[in-house]
């Protein structure tokens, strides 16, 4: 039966009321333990009802005792309270006498049941911890410190230390100049310090009507300038790209025209592209509110060119992992022992509008709408467990070089303190 008071489901014991005390058969406040002597019909021996009730407010079961030193202790039936240094010493004494008395008052039968009883338990309770090991690695974990950035393209902090985070991201885009095609990316990044972070890339495409194909590495790092929040922080990002022509995922858009493939891809997947992009990365949050700006260069390693770019985001953090972090998006810090909501909760929910766009190049730098590719959606994040989350964008193209739509997705997994458990 379920204690009112503790929450706690004990079989075989009745509970009753008495002046807004939970009370046991004896009249004393209730303990789990006297379940262990009700099961075996203790609490019907004359020897046992001669013993001081408080006795079952004790763990009858575990020899070795370790409390606090400023721990509070209530003895049943008795308002008043142990605290302070001696506390250990007179609970050590208190159990030891009242051993003596059960010895002295039990049959040694009865005795080796409750050690059973003991034994048994304690291999459940062992069962049970490892489930709940497996659990921890497997389905939501402990401790999180941090989720993935909630945009696609646009970039801010860096990832704590000793984290990892990998993402799928799987995109469809209708093309404005070619079929439709699939494009996909999975990442890698990992926090060697609190301020720097380094990073891998994998990408492919699938165009309707042709094979899929392999489109290329980028290798990136991003370093936070300042270890504390400023007004306005700063990061700066580097990323080698080693493509051919046939990659297409829109990690950033900078120059002039469109990306479509309009030759064949037997000869784009021999064309190498190389290039090294940079960015400027600027951003602030206010509470669960983020702002992000990135001004991007990249710089053609054969040609020698400048394309430039841009992209911002705004985005509202989800009121879950504010709980988690206790500090702005930015900052992964503190937890809280607040009780997550359930799984499908508006409190998991975060949303916000990205936009990344061109700036044209070195020769003609600034807006020229219509040459330019220019996207702007909303975006939303769902933070499934502390551990993953899942992203959405649908991007609408805003010139005609654009791609009139891009679905973005995303998938997250976070682990931290990878090297150093």
């Amino acid at each position: 039966m379920r204690n009112p008071e503790r929450g706690l489901v004990v079989p075989g014991l009745k509970w009753k009321k008495a002046r807004g005390v939970t009370m046991n058969v004896y009249g004393h406040q209730s303990s789990p333990y006297c379940s262990a002597a009700e099961d075996f019909g203790l609490h019907k021996s004359p020897q046992l009802k001669r013993l001081p009730s408080p006795y079952f407010e004790q763990n009858l079961f575990k020899r070795k005792f370790r409390p606090t030193k400023m721990e509070n202790v209530k003895r049943c039936g008795n308002k008043a309270a142990m605290t302070g240094g001696k506390v250990a010493d007179q609970r050590r004494q208190m159990i030891s006498a009242r051993e003596h008395d059960l010895a002295q008052a039990l049959p040694s039968h009865q005795l080796s049941n409750i050690s059973a009883i003991h034994r048994q338990r304690w291999r459940e309770g062992k069962g049970v911890s490892f489930f709940v090991i497996l659990l921890f690695l497997f389905g939501g974990g402990a401790v999180l410190e941090a989720q993935m950035d909630p945009y696609f393209s646009t970039l801010n902090n860096t990832v704590p230390r000793d984290m990892m985070m990998v993402m799928l991201l799987p995109d469809f885009q209708s093309a404005q100049s070619s079929n439709d095609f699939i494009t996909g990316m999975v990442m890698v990044q990992y926090g060697l310090t609190s301020r720097l972070t380094v990073g891998l890339m994998a990408e492919g495409q699938k165009i309707s009507g042709l094979p899929a194909t392999y489109g290329g590495l980028r290798v990136n790092s991003y370093l936070r300038l300042f270890p504390r929040d400023h007004l306005l922080n700063f990061t700066l990002y580097g990323e080698y790209e080693g493509l051919n022509g046939a990659a297409l995922y829109k990690m950033e858009v900078a120059g002039f025209g469109g990306e479509d493939l309009n030759e064949p891809l037997r000869l784009a997947r021999r064309t190498p592209v190389r290039t090294f992009e940079q960015r400027a990365i600027m951003y602030h949050d206010w509470g669960r509110v983020n702002l992000t700006f990135n001004f991007i260069n990249e710089t053609g390693l054969e040609s020698g060119e400048n394309d430039f770019g841009y992209a911002w985001g705004v985005f509202r953090q989800p009121s879950y992992m504010a709980m988690e972090t206790g500090k702005d998006m930015a900052g992964m810090a503190g937890m809280s022992k607040k009780q997550a909501p359930p799984v499908f909760s508006f409190e998991r929910l975060g949303y916000g509008l990205e936009m990344i766009g061109a700036l044209g190049n070195a020769d003609q730098f600034g807006f020229d709408w219509q040459r330019q590719q220019h996207y702007v959606g909303p975006v939303f994040s769902y933070s499934v467990s502390k551990r993953w989350t899942v992203h959405v964008e649908p991007a609408f193209g805003l010139s005609h070089v654009s791609d009139p739509f891009v679905l973005r997705m995303g998938i997250g997994y976070s682990i931290a303190h990878l090297l150093h458990r």
